[in-house]
């Protein structure tokens, strides 16, 4: 090998590479796709249905930054097949924005959903997106129902397990606690809005304190009783 060869092999590794990330990051992104007729939009001043759901949302806690961007991210089982239902909700109710994607996931990894520009089905052509990182939830949900751990942005995730799972819930105006495996038990803090309709309180739970089951508690306590119910998160240790 002449030294005019060595000096073209150095140039085309380093293409080489650059081609497979950005091969890489477009495969991330195809393997979802919006449903026809389906496609994500934002509502304002929306119409709710009321719900009794204790679990509202399954987040890594975000930031107000994350919250603007125009992609989420869930992290779905192995050879996760079907559908996602996508909710973007406030908890006093007056915004919502809701959209499907079908798809198929092969490993277990965090599968990039592009919102895109979400156009508000509202005359009001000012109207944002109300980002707070207490008051404004993401819910992605399969096709059976089960509620998956989202996040906020595009940007690949860091080492996730030093962050903290955000979970909005119900209260019933009661005291709300989660009980992450063998570990302290964690106090829910009360939303300060006036009237709260979709959620009224989150909990910050340390990624590192959640077990390998995944296996939570949640125990609603009132002056007359107390009522513990136990649900599963899937996030995995790596």
């Amino acid at each position: 090998m002449t030294p005019s060869t060595r000096r073209i092999d150095r140039r085309v590794v380093p293409w080489f590479l650059t081609c497979l990330a950005l091969a890489w990051t477009a495969g991330a992104y195809a393997q979802f796709q919006p449903v026809p007729g389906r496609e994500y939009h934002e509502i304002f001043n929306a119409t709710n249905q009321v719900r009794g759901e204790a679990i509202v949302a399954l987040v890594l806690a975000p930031s107000i930054e994350a919250q603007q961007a125009d992609t989420i991210q869930v992290l779905l089982p192995a050879s996760y097949n079907g559908e996602l239902r996508v909710e973007a909700l406030s908890a006093d109710g007056r915004f919502r924005g809701e959209g499907s994607f079908a798809g198929s996931r092969s490993r277990d990894r965090w599968v990039a959903l592009p919102l895109g520009r979400a156009e508000a089905k509202e005359p009001h052509a000012s109207l944002r997106r109300p980002v707070n990182t207490e008051t404004l939830a993401l819910a992605v949900r399969g096709a059976d129902g089960t509620l998956y751990v989202a996040r906020w942005g595009g940007e690949a995730p860091s080492s996730h397990r030093s962050e903290m799972l955000r979970i909005y819930v119900n209260s019933g105006r009661a005291d709300i606690f989660i009980v992450p495996g063998k570990a302290k038990a964690v106090h829910c803090r009360p939303l300060t809005i006036p009237q709260p309709l979709r959620y009224d309180s989150y909990c910050d739970v340390p990624l590192a304190d959640v077990p390998a089951d995944g296996n939570l508690k949640l125990i609603r306590r009132d002056q007359f009783e107390e009522q513990t119910q136990t649900f599963s998160v899937y996030l995995p240790h790596e």
